[in-house]
């Protein structure tokens, strides 16, 4: 996986991976539903992919299950889905942050996935999804696999 960090502005992230794949097949696992489950939460997605529609993201981590809502706000396919997230309704310190998914074909009929985030207070919350992404992208590049 090449993965590539950019310079951003402090409150945002970005990551960008080179895949294999053709852009419509991309566009498939970061936007259907049951394609983002088997690779992102680990549990279980629900997803209206449409702007205004909502979903719900479940993660089971150590025992304890983690919930989190998502609004969608743009989806221009296959080219840039961006939503926002919240958190735990506990977890005040956390904001409700933008994700911005921005699909590029390459000439040898791969994608380039450029993921940002934006809209952290907090260093901690920041590099904590720094590092999720990493880990999150991982696992979409093994979830796709190698054969485009």
């Amino acid at each position: 996986m090449n993965d590539i960090t950019t310079h951003v502005p402090l409150d945002a992230i970005e990551r960008t991976v080179e895949l294999p794949h053709p852009v419509e097949r991309v566009w498939r696992a970061i936007s259907d539903p049951a394609e983002i489950g088997r690779w992102f939460p680990n549990e279980s997605a629900t997803l209206d992919v449409r702007p205004g529609g909502t979903g719900e993201l479940v993660w089971v981590i150590e025992g304890k299950e983690f919930r989190t809502e998502v609004h969608v706000h743009e989806v221009d396919e296959p080219r840039r889905f961006v939503w926002s997230w919240g958190h735990e309704s506990s977890n005040t310190d956390d904001p409700v942050t933008t994700v911005e998914f921005t699909l590029k074909p390459t000439d040898a009929g791969g994608t380039t996935l450029r993921v940002r985030e934006s809209g952290f207070l907090t260093e901690k919350h920041r590099a904590g999804n720094h590092e999720g992404w990493g880990e999150e992208l991982a696992e979409l590049v093994a979830y796709l696999g190698d054969r485009p």
